[in-house]
């Protein structure tokens, strides 16, 4: 994966995530954290080693490799911690997968492949989910994920999934939700 664009950094990519301007890309040779934004409030770059980034306005949450704990940030201290993202991230929290909203995160425990949620908890958002997911995705206030026991996709806030239709693959944005589904 490349990027490119207004300010974009060079270099080869395993994953990335973009909100309001913010992005942010897993480094292939190092697995440190890029981020940056057109304007001057970007997210700061962190060093280590992540397999997953996620980010959202003023927040950015990735996979910690060999330890697979969630680790959250935000801008500086202009901004507060909207929705206490990163003060309500569990500490030993480990997952296969975290996707972030505006005022809250989600991710899919490793230990039981369960979704587990925190932050400022908005109506119609799950704090737990009782379904074993495969894959997550989050908007502002709406999210859904795929259920690992029948492939169905479900819903949290104001979307509703289809009914009938199995996907690999969902993105939330807003209150608007898209599929992949293999042909």
């Amino acid at each position: 994966m490349a990027c490119w664009g207004r300010s974009a950094p060079s270099g080869v990519f395993v994953d990335v995530d973009g909100d309001s301007g913010d992005m942010c890309a897993v480094e292939a040779a190092t697995g440190s954290v890029s981020c940056w934004n057109y304007a001057n409030a970007s997210l700061p770059s962190v060093a280590g080693s992540f397999s997953d980034v996620s980010v959202t306005s003023f927040h950015a949450c990735a996979i910690e490799e060999g330890t697979r704990f969630v680790r959250c940030w935000f801008t500086d201290s202009t901004y507060r911690d909207v929705g206490n993202i990163v003060s309500l991230t569990p500490s030993d929290l480990a997952v296969d997968q975290v996707d972030i909203g505006s005022q809250y995160a989600c991710a899919i425990r490793t230990s039981d492949g369960e979704l587990q949620c925190w932050g400022a908890v908005l109506p119609n958002v799950p704090t737990n989910v009782s379904f074993t997911s495969i894959d997550v995705a989050e908007g502002s206030t709406d999210g859904c994920g795929i259920r690992a026991d029948n492939g169905a996709t479900q819903c949290w806030g104001s979307l509703v999934a289809p009914v009938g239709t199995l996907f690999d693959e969902v993105s939330v944005t807003g209150n608007t939700a898209c599929g992949v589904r293999s042909i």
